[in-house]
Formats: structure tokens, sequence, C-alpha cells
């Protein structure tokens, strides 16, 4: 009888099963490596079928675009602390961090964008050379850096690729031109504020 019980319950142990680590892994990570994995879903997609989505650029260098999009919001974030945390803001680091935004969303938008212009015409409603004035000062070059770079993350043409509209890509190049403008900007206005003051 106990070896039935015993029995019994090794049996019943087998058939609960504890829940797959992935699950876990992708709940407790942040929304970075969400996009992770949306561009993992990305590349398959495209080996797929490689002429349509975001172009032949992403495909072909899509590991490079893979670490500036993951580079750019990772730096963001470090921005974001530097200048939240501590007793003194540390102007350097975040003209580094700047620098290093910009260098990463200059390299997307030649490996997005670029191949994809030659690609696709524009659509007539497009908007042509619109460029918001920048802020003069850190903190709201900091602010609208951070804006810029979640509407360009959180994109349709990096959710849902199959569905994107060419408005949604003539965005998303407009947001990444804005963010290349705005980090040259943080850079330009961290470094003055390392300079001794007279």
């Amino acid at each position: 009888m106990v070896f039935l019980a015993f029995l019994g319950s090794s049996v019943s142990a087998q058939f609960v099963s504890p829940q797959p680590v992935v699950e876990n892994e992708i709940r407790d990570n942040s929304s970075v490596k969400m996009r992770t994995i949306d561009l993992d879903r990305i590349k398959r997609d495209g080996k797929k079928k490689s002429s349509e989505k975001l172009g032949p650029a992403s495909v072909n260098n899509f590991l490079e675009v893979k670490v500036d999009f993951e580079q750019i919001q990772v730096l963001e974030n470090n921005i974001v602390t530097v200048y939240t945390t501590g007793k003194q803001i540390e102007y350097r680091k975040i003209a580094a961090f700047s620098a290093q935004i910009n260098q990463s969303a200059s390299r997307l938008k030649k490996n997005l964008f670029s191949l994809q212009n030659n690609d696709q015409k524009q659509s007539p409603d497009a908007p042509v050379g619109q460029e918001k004035t920048l802020p003069g000062d850190v903190k709201n070059l900091i602010v609208e850096l951070d804006k810029t770079i979640g509407a360009f993350v959180n994109n349709p043409i990096f959710r849902t690729p199959k569905k994107a509209k060419l408005k949604e890509k003539e965005k998303a190049e407009a947001d990444l031109e804005q963010v290349i403008r705005l980090s040259l900007a943080l850079v330009q206005e961290a470094e003055k504020q390392t300079r001794p003051k007279n």
C-alpha cells in the first residue's frame, strides 16, 4: 500500500511542470529585452522574405542594427541616471554618452534607411525638411532625447513590420534624424558646462 502511494505521488509529480525558465526571464527583464526579442523575430522574418519589411539593409547588417538599437536605449538610460543621481552632475559623462548615441544613431540611419530610400519612393505627404527647434539647455535636451528615442524604438516598424505603413517608416526615420540632432546638441551643451566659468 505504501508502495502504491509512493508510486502515485511520483507519477503525479512528473505531470506537474514548473514554469519555463524562458517565460520567467522574459517577464522579469526590461523592455529592452522585449525589443531585442522583437528584433530577432524581424531577423527571422527577413530571412524568409528579404525583399519586404525594412529593406535589404536591415537583413544584411542585422547584427549592427541590433547592437545600435539596444545601445541608444542603454546610453539614454545612462544619461538620465548620471543627470538625476549623485551630488554633482557629471557633464563629461553626459557628453560622452551623447556622442556614443550620436554615433549609433547615425549608423542605424545608414543601415536602416539609406538603402531603403533607394528602394522605395517617398509618400507625397511626407514631412519634408520639418526640423523642430532644439532646446537650449542640458535638462530639456535630455528630456526631448528620451522622448524621441522612446518614439523611435516603439515605432510599429519594429513591432509589426508586416503591417507597417510607409508613413510609419518615414516617422521612424524622422525620429532617428531628430535623435542624431538632439544627441549632437547635448554633446555641445554638456561640454559647455565642463568649461571653467569666467
